[in-house]
């Protein structure tokens, strides 16, 4: 099922829309999404920061890359992904990078971090001081390596048996939060951040109301003058879809912004209405249609 946007007697709406997108907006320095490695069971560290952090540093987005890789190898369209490519997206995406080195897995991402500065500039190391007493692999090899790399150096050592992790929290925000909003300069598509891109992306989702990965390439090609990255859009999506920005709606490969989860685009002074009246139009279009796409948009406006 197609957007309504993309039928032929939309076009001078759909224009308004490409224009809008790339004339109306400022986008924030950085975002506030950290990347959590480490095990997968109720008794990890990983698991139980992330629901430390729920409850009570709601400013903080916890992103799991396994829910954005669910969400990747979920859709009709995807090529073979290569997931050390994959992680340095995320970590390009990334405020900060915390990883409890606990299960086979993040013994791994702890020597590969390591190794590209790009990802161990950002990671904070948080260690079992249980096992600190005495030399090894980690603590001799890539645990010092990642301690002279990262802007978040040293690394932490907490207990795991009765973790407090109020520590992480605070090298996580030694580095802050960007407030400042500036201008994306629009040339071409490879000419801007993972990070605007991404920003624009979701916007895309929130203007549209709902939209198939389909419909999101059909706008940005208008945006970006038919010269995207398909395969980049696919993996910024999921990435959106496992930080909690959006979710999968229907049965036909549908995606909604996630009501109350605000993204990093702002309608710059004197843009804020019209983005309202913007989203009125496309929703009316929406309400005017018929069969599954209508009952698809009734059901997110009652979700919401």
């Amino acid at each position: 099922m197609d957007h309504p946007l993309r039928e032929t007697r939309n076009q001078a709406l759909r224009q308004r829309v490409v224009r809008f997108l790339r004339d109306s907006y400022s986008v924030l320095g950085g975002g506030n999404i950290v990347f959590v490695c480490g095990g997968n069971g109720s008794h990890h560290m990983r698991t139980k920061f992330r629901d430390y952090c729920n409850n009570n540093h709601n400013d903080i987005i916890i992103f799991f890359p396994e829910f954005a890789m669910h969400d990747y190898f979920s859709g009709s369209m995807y090529n073979f992904l290569n997931l050390a490519d994959f992680e340095k997206m995320i970590a390009d995406l990334s405020h900060a990078i915390v990883l409890f080195p606990e299960a086979a897995g993040s013994y791994a991402e702890v020597g590969y971090f390591a190794g590209v500065k790009q990802i161990a500039k950002k990671t904070i190391l948080v260690l079992d001081s249980k096992f600190q007493g005495s030399d090894s692999f980690i603590s001799m090899g890539p645990a010092r390596k990642i301690d002279k790399i990262s802007m978040y150096a040293g690394n932490i050592q907490i207990c795991y048996d009765n973790p407090d992790f109020s520590c992480v929290i605070s090298r996580i925000k030694r580095n802050k939060f960007s407030l400042n909003r500036r201008k994306i300069l629009f040339s071409t598509y490879n000419d801007i951040s993972n990070f605007e891109r991404m920003c624009i992306i979701h916007k895309c989702c929130e203007i549209l109301s709902v939209a198939t990965f389909d419909d999101i390439v059909f706008v940005l090609k208008g945006v970006f003058s038919a010269r995207i990255s398909t395969e980049n859009v696919k993996q910024l999506m999921s990435i959106l879809v496992g930080s909690g920005f959006i979710r999968r709606v229907g049965s036909y490969g549908h995606y909604c912004a996630v009501e109350g989860r605000k993204g990093f685009l702002f309608p710059r002074e004197g843009f804020v209405e019209k983005e309202s009246s913007l989203k009125l139009e496309i929703a009316s279009i929406c309400d005017d249609t018929e069969g599954e796409f209508y009952r698809l948009i009734d059901g997110v406006a009652n979700a919401s």
